[in-house]
């Protein structure tokens, strides 16, 4: 039998927030750590260390990820600018 009350969103809990968070935080400094090891910017570990941050924002937490997914190279190229 289906509960019903497994569909309906959850309140927010600003502690589970912050939990995650903190754990994608230390996936983020574990990628960067990593990355600091490249000694060759050869093209395949180039495009490695992108597809890793690539996947790395898309696990994000909410507004993070959000705002990765609505980041385009236009608004990158207007930041820069």
């Amino acid at each position: 039998m289906h509960d019903l009350d497994e569909d309906l969103p959850r309140p927010v809990n600003n502690r589970t927030g912050r939990e995650a968070f903190d754990v994608w935080k230390k996936a983020a400094q574990g990628l960067a750590r990593g990355h600091e090891a490249i000694t060759n910017a050869s093209r395949d570990e180039l495009r490695k260390a992108l597809v890793d941050l690539d996947a790395l924002f898309r696990s994000a937490p909410g507004s993070i990820h959000k705002a990765y997914r609505n980041l385009t190279e236009r608004r990158i190229e207007k930041a820069r600018a």
